[in-house]
């Protein structure tokens, strides 16, 4: 959604979907010890635990989005192209994948 000020507001998912640091597991689901603890009872149980690298989209505070902000989808209103646009809030910014440096 644009604000007055003419930025988007990101919608209240955006950490979970277009993660800002991808080596810091996120505080907020959990400590890393708490973490690991689950992928050790999972293997006991002779489960396999995969996890998911979200590398599409990225958000203010992101790696993608502070240091190479050319590899961002941009829009044709000028900025970075938003994920999801037809709807209030968006998630993030899409990564051009056909960009030259990816």
């Amino acid at each position: 959604m644009q604000t007055g000020e003419g930025k988007v507001k990101l919608g209240p998912l955006k950490w979970a979907l277009c993660g800002a640091d991808y080596l810091t597991p996120d505080p907020e689901r959990g400590r890393l010890n708490e973490f690991l603890d689950m992928i050790r009872a999972a293997h006991e149980l002779g489960i396999k635990v995969i996890g998911q690298l979200q590398i599409s989209h990225s958000v203010p505070g992101g790696f993608v989005y502070e240091e190479h902000p050319e590899w961002l989808l941009r829009s044709i209103y000028e900025g970075p192209a938003v994920q999801w646009p037809w709807i209030i809030l968006n998630y993030g910014f899409d990564i051009n994948k056909a960009h030259p440096e990816l």
